[in-house]
């Protein structure tokens, strides 16, 4: 798979995938900050976490503390144990 350009999030934990711009720009897609008023919990995924609601769940980073805009392809934890890059729905 070969992206124009894709955001890659980096997790606190060495977490990360490959996000293609469509998905990043779907309006759907939330970068979450808080929850109730407030900073968002660890617990939740702090310092932020990433929703994205046409993918699987196990595809949406928590404890994001980079991201990355780049024309290459990263691949990320999932798809370096040979899961394909979508997982979605």
């Amino acid at each position: 798979m070969r992206f124009q350009v894709e955001i890659h999030p980096y997790s606190a934990e060495g977490y990360s995938t490959s996000i293609d711009m469509a998905t990043a720009l779907h309006p759907q897609t939330q970068m979450i900050l808080g929850f109730d008023g407030q900073v968002l919990p660890r617990a939740y995924g702090f310092p932020m976490k990433v929703r994205m609601p046409t993918w699987l769940g196990f595809k949406n980073p928590k404890h994001v503390t980079e991201m990355v805009v780049t024309n290459d392809y990263r691949g990320g934890y999932w798809e370096d144990q040979g899961y394909n890059w979508h997982s979605g729905l």
